[in-house]
């Protein structure tokens, strides 16, 4: 017979991950879909988003136990960019753990967490509540695009130097 385990008692339970298994993503009823649907609150979860958080949460820290190179920043792993992608996916949390872990490759095949910490050392004023942005990080496709073709709203200002403001 099926039965189910009080949310109170499951944490003493070890997850899929702990007894070598993968995690299954969670499937959720039509009413819960439009219940998720409509929910709107970024700071208190559902359950049902609990459910689809904790496996991406589980996915993540799988792969990541593989994988280390492809850690992001941590404002890529905090849950309201987890969650996205289960929205983005309908709810789907297979589909979403798929995207997002296509964008972990993306991400480090061309050093995207490079290039923040780049913009956030170079900008430590600015996120820290100021409101200028001294350095950004240009392309050198772009650098070259300015030269040949110049934009009149841009102004590229190499780092070092004093930037404009427009």
């Amino acid at each position: 017979t099926l039965f189910s385990i009080p949310h109170c008692c499951t944490a003493a339970l070890p997850t899929e991950r702990a007894l070598g298994m993968q995690p299954s993503p969670p499937k959720f009823s039509s009413e819960e879909l439009a219940a998720l649907a409509e929910s709107s609150n970024a700071r208190a979860f559902t359950q049902q988003q609990e459910m689809a958080l904790s496996y991406m949460r589980e996915m993540l820290a799988a792969t990541l136990a593989s994988h280390p190179e492809l850690k992001p920043c941590s404002e890529f792993m905090a849950d309201i960019r987890l969650l996205r992608f289960v929205r983005a996916s309908l709810w789907d949390a297979k589909d979403a753990w798929d995207e997002y872990h296509k964008a972990l490759q993306f991400r480090q095949a061309r050093g995207m967490d490079k290039v923040r910490d780049m913009v956030v050392a170079g900008n430590q004023e600015f996120f820290s509540g100021g409101n200028m942005l001294h350095e950004l990080y240009v392309h050198p496709a772009a650098q070259q695009a300015q030269e040949l073709q110049p934009r009149l709203f841009t102004i590229f200002t190499p780092p070092g130097e004093e930037s404009v403001q427009l």
